[in-house]
């Protein structure tokens, strides 16, 4: 009994992370969708001569879109659109 209720909390755990990360992605996508599509669209990221070879780079130019596009992110802001774009665009391994 006592492994069936910790298995039960276990998969209740899991599940509230899953869907504080969905909304956490869905509102870094949101971000994404209003900041930086006013300046570009993602085709941006797929085009064969972009220059974001690293997580890295792509925290730098995140950061370097943030004040043309008159974002006031938190850093949590930040991260989460970098997350996006990698999830979604670029896949660099996360150290």
């Amino acid at each position: 009994m006592n492994r069936i209720l910790t298995l039960s909390a276990l998969l209740w755990t899991v599940l509230g992370a899953s869907s504080v990360l969905a909304a956490e992605a869905s509102h870094s996508e949101q971000i994404y969708q209003q900041q930086c599509t006013s300046c570009h669209n993602s085709t941006i990221h797929t085009r064969p001569e972009h220059f974001i070879t690293s997580l890295g780079a792509l925290r730098q130019q995140v950061k370097r879109c943030e004040a043309p596009a008159q974002a006031h992110w938190t850093d949590e802001d930040t991260d989460g659109v970098i997350a996006y774009l990698n999830s979604n665009f670029y896949h660099f391994p996360i150290p």
